[in-house]
């Protein structure tokens, strides 16, 4: 088979879509040896970029577009040219983030990672919102294949679209094996001076935007510092900026958690598994989630998770979290504070979490894909 896979997301700084799309391609490349594999992305002003995968076994590393701008408003809006007069023809074109360019044959698989923009419109940027809304819904009538990451995205996709549940598969997320805890004190020393750590802390990853819900974790804290004095632990937030988080500094501010707070902005790939290493205690108190990295990601290192119990998250975190509602600080605080001050609760977290994590990996979710991928070409 000839297989195009949209690698767009990995010209930007990585989020999900990104850690999704290079994982999956690198566990692909490593499991197949008999299907060719072309890989696109806009080339930007002719930038070079550096993609972590692994170059031999990719047929075509770029493919030089006029610049991104351009094609963004003719595909936006023409659905012209089709893809596959630029690349060439393919027997399947896989595009790993919600919508689809448009292709004129092969067949084509689109990845749905969640719904929030249905769900939580206000969560998702207004100049996105209807743009999303009419490419997403061309992308999964056309869709060939969909893949959810989880059996509560597949539900969700079913109910809000009434897509045929035959037509959409239920694929697993993997864990990137650097996610684990066979760390020494020196490397996460080093990461500590690095973000300006401190010796304890607990610890959210993650954009900072509406729908990760960190007022909540904010007036949690603030709860848990009134009845424990003197408490050891800072709060470390972990991701970059996304959009509407001038609430969350007002609340630092008004909750007077200046010097409780650390903000590490985007941390490097190298560095994460390091400063989950270096916590105690994640705390992920997520409106809506497709699958939810961080929770799995840091049950890999041996840390236990306070997570909400909503949408994906019972399903991916099992028996191994302590769950909590979304808007109730003080239980958060409460939930907290149990596996804190529980040495037995905490000893028993971490070992389900290990167990837990081992359901999640990168060459299972690769298997799966490429079996379908064969499937639905034959």
């Amino acid at each position: 088979m000839k297989i195009c896979i949209d690698i767009r997301s990995l010209t930007m700084p990585k989020t999900g879509v990104g850690y999704y799309t290079n994982n999956l391609i690198n566990s692909i490349l490593y499991l197949d040896q008999e299907n060719e594999y072309n890989l696109f992305y806009y080339n930007f002003f002719n930038r070079k970029y550096e993609f972590d995968i692994d170059g031999n076994r990719v047929s075509s590393k770029e493919i030089k577009f006029i610049p991104q701008r351009v094609f963004n408003f003719v595909w936006r809006y023409i659905d012209f040219p089709k893809l596959d007069t630029i690349v060439g023809k393919m027997d399947l074109f896989h595009f790993p983030n919600f919508t689809m360019m448009p292709v004129k044959k092969g067949k084509v698989v689109i990845t749905v990672h969640d719904l929030s923009f249905m769900r939580y419109p206000h969560f998702t940027e207004p100049k996105n919102l209807k743009l999303l809304k009419r490419l997403f819904v061309k992308s999964i009538h056309r869709a060939d294949l969909i893949f959810a990451d989880s059996e509560f995205t597949k539900r969700d996709i079913i109910d809000v679209y009434h897509i045929d549940e035959n037509k959409i598969q239920t694929v697993y997320l993997g864990v990137d094996n650097k996610f684990n805890a066979n760390i020494t004190l020196s490397e996460i020393e080093k990461v500590k001076e690095k973000y300006f750590l401190p010796d304890k802390y607990i610890f959210y990853v993650g954009t900072l935007e509406p729908r990760k819900n960190i007022p909540a974790l904010l007036n949690a804290y603030k709860l848990l510092k009134e009845r424990n004095k003197g408490l050891p632990y800072k709060l470390v937030i972990v991701g970059m900026k996304g959009w509407l988080y001038d609430e969350i500094f007002q609340d630092i501010q008004r909750l007077q958690l200046e010097n409780d707070i650390i903000f590490t902005g985007y941390v490097e790939d190298n560095d994460l598994h390091l400063i989950y290493n270096g916590g105690s205690l994640l705390v992920y108190p997520s409106f809506y989630e497709g699958f939810g990295f961080p929770v799995i990601e840091a049950m890999a290192c041996g840390i236990p998770v306070v997570c909400s119990d909503k949408t994906s998250l019972p399903e991916v975190a099992g028996d191994a979290s302590i769950f909590c509602s979304t808007d109730d600080y003080e239980e958060i605080s409460i939930k907290i504070e149990q596996v804190l001050s529980d040495k037995q609760l905490k000893k028993e977290m971490v070992n389900k979490g290990f167990q837990q994590a081992r359901k999640f990996t990168w060459e299972k979710t690769a298997k799966t894909v490429l079996s379908s991928y064969k499937e639905l070409v034959q």
